[in-house]
């Protein structure tokens, strides 16, 4: 009965109700006798078959025996726990189907069915009930809350609601505890006009947890802020768009003083056995909340950050200074230039001293918070800093770690897009990267040659990084392009005969083949057809092989790169072209 797609789903429904009344009874008598069965799978996926069933007829007031079924089953006491909880997710699965399945055409539900699902799921969320329900309750109003909207607009009913979410998140059940605040989250994103009331509790039970909570139960309290942040900064931009006039409270902004010291204590929490960037935990968090809380309050962030950040940037501690720098990368977006600039200026020196720091993961965040700076505030790193940082990050691609080099990639090509704004460079026919694009280009060359580079994305940012820098070269760079040329198109032929033993090396050859069309198209776009004619056969027949590749992306790139050189050469394409409009007909 289910479909992804909107008009397959709505046939769906129909043939249902479409069939025979004594086969619908028969069926839906044997899906609510399976939420009693022994087996837990086949509890839970009766859940979900009934609570399709149940968004398709309840609002049509049909299924007059579904309500007082898991109502009975929820409240009365002869029935086991296990069946207590396949029924409350069914009937949170059920109000999550209804909002799903809205449509002008469908009644809406009546506030009798609303208040009963509703009373059973508070039910369930009681206190003297065991963990097991507690929890299947708690997710079943998770998944209820926009279905329940009526029932939050009134003040008696949304008090109800609140003060039983509340209480769940100071069950003695770790995921209780968890799905409580997963509640919450739901709730700002649902209902911030409703929260002012409830705040100061809210507050107080969040920072609680944030501190003294098991990790996971504290991921989701810093979660609550995070959504927090993230609705008070659209409802920003939505007022300055003119989209709405929904009032901000500042929730954020009140915090901050209490929060922000907070999140940075938490920020030196650090797991450090833990080299995956994408691994979740309460330090990345902290540093993610924070970066959001920035966003939302802008310069106001800073006095309240700051001076952490020059207390502990130096601590003998390692877990001080690597927070300190991730704590000063996280606030570099949302502060103006004129705020953040001067501090911006003064941890130039710091930071890159720190890239040489005894710890990894102090060097990691330094070097993120580096790439940060050449991003967002560039214009705020002293000029006569310039050839230090970009020697500081030059040094890095060879000697670190693929996760420190990464970084060190990425900052060199915030720095080069830097320039790409730079009209000067077409009147003195020369820039600040100038002096050091044989340098830079030679090395980053020589980081897609490293053993490790397939590591954190390190070959495919310093290809990426590469293009960056020839687009935004300056005239008196068109010598080093010309020789950069040949090099490049010999990688991409020399790349087709690279071994492939698994579908990851597969991937990951093609993910190269592709950035190397790129940089190659960067190459034909900046020189000149007297410089590139003597590569063009070479470019094609890569070019066109590469088009032999099973692989979209590699495709497109192809694609476009051949197209500009078929702009860049003109009438000389010609002779190519023929080849090139065979080949193309194997597409069609």
């Amino acid at each position: 009965m289910v479909a992804k797609e909107q008009t397959l789903q709505q046939q769906k429904h129909e043939n249902w109700k479409q069939l025979d009344n004594g086969i619908r009874s028969q069926i839906k008598t044997l899906l609510l006798q399976t939420l009693f069965s022994p087996e837990s799978i086949s509890r839970h996926t009766a859940a979900q078959a009934c609570a399709e069933v149940a968004a398709v007829e309840l609002p049509f007031q049909a299924w007059e025996e579904f309500l007082p079924f898991v109502i009975d089953n929820i409240t009365s006491s002869k029935h086991a726990d296990e069946v207590k909880v396949s029924t409350l997710e069914c009937i949170g699965f059920t109000c999550e189907r209804i909002v799903a399945l809205e449509d002008e055409n469908i009644p809406e539900i009546t506030p009798e069915v609303t208040d009963k699902l509703l009373t059973a799921i508070v039910d369930g969320m009681q206190e003297s009930r065991s963990d097991q329900i507690r929890l299947s309750a708690t997710t079943a109003l998770r998944n209820s809350l926009l279905f329940t909207k009526k029932n939050m607009d009134s003040v008696d009913e949304r008090n109800v609601i609140m003060q039983n979410i509340c209480q769940a998140t100071q069950s003695k059940d770790v995921d209780v505890r968890a799905m409580a605040f997963d509640c919450l989250c739901t709730i700002v994103y649902q209902y911030y006009d409703k929260l002012q009331d409830y705040m100061t509790t809210l507050f107080q039970l969040s920072t609680q947890t944030i501190q003294n909570d098991e990790e996971k139960v504290a991921l989701n309290a810093i979660e609550f802020w995070c959504t927090l942040c993230e609705e008070e900064t659209d409802i920003r931009y939505d007022n300055e768009d003119g989209l709405n006039e929904r009032t901000c409270m500042n929730y954020v902004k009140a915090a901050l003083p209490q929060l922000g010291p907070l999140l940075t204590t938490m920020m030196t929490k650090q797991d450090e056995d833990i080299t995956d960037d994408e691994v979740w935990n309460v330090s990345m968090a902290a540093s993610t909340c924070l970066a959001l809380i920035a966003c939302t309050v802008e310069d106001d962030v800073v006095p309240v950050i700051v001076p952490f950040v020059q207390q502990h940037i130096t601590n003998e501690n390692w877990r001080y200074r690597e927070a300190a720098t991730m704590a000063f990368g996280s606030i570099l977006d949302g502060p103006s230039s004129e705020v953040i600039g001067p501090y911006v200026n003064q941890s130039i020196p710091v930071l890159l001293k720190a890239l040489s720091d005894s710890h990894d993961m102090v060097k990691d965040s330094t070097a993120w918070t580096l790439a940060r700076i050449c991003d967002l505030h560039v214009r705020s790193i002293p000029n006569e800093t310039f050839p230090i940082l970009l020697k500081g990050l030059v040094e890095k691609l060879s000697e670190e770690s693929p996760q420190v080099a990464s970084k060190a990639c990425f900052a060199l090509h915030n720095l080069a897009g830097a320039f790409s704004d730079d009209d000067a460079a077409e009147t003195t026919g020369t820039n600040a990267l100038s002096p050091y694009m044989p340098t830079l280009l030679e090395q980053l060359l020589k980081v897609t040659d490293r053993d490790d580079a397939d590591e954190f994305n390190l070959r495919s940012t310093a290809l990426e990084t590469i293009s960056v820098l020839i687009q935004n070269s300056a005239p008196d760079c068109m010598h080093i392009l010309v020789s950069l040329l040949p090099a490049v198109v010999t990688r991409l032929q020399q790349s087709f005969n690279l071994s492939v033993l698994t579908s990851s090396d597969k991937e990951k050859k093609e993910g190269v083949q592709g950035l190397l069309c790129g940089v190659i198209q960067i190459l034909v776009q900046k020189m000149d057809v007297a410089a590139i004619e003597p590569h063009a056969d070479n470019i094609m027949t890569c070019f066109l092989q590469t088009l032999q590749i099973k692989n979209a992306t590699c495709h497109l790139e192809a694609f476009s790169a051949i197209s500009t050189v078929c702009d860049k050469m003109e009438a000389k394409f010609n002779v190519r072209g023929v080849v090139f409009y065979k080949f193309t007909c194997l597409f069609s």
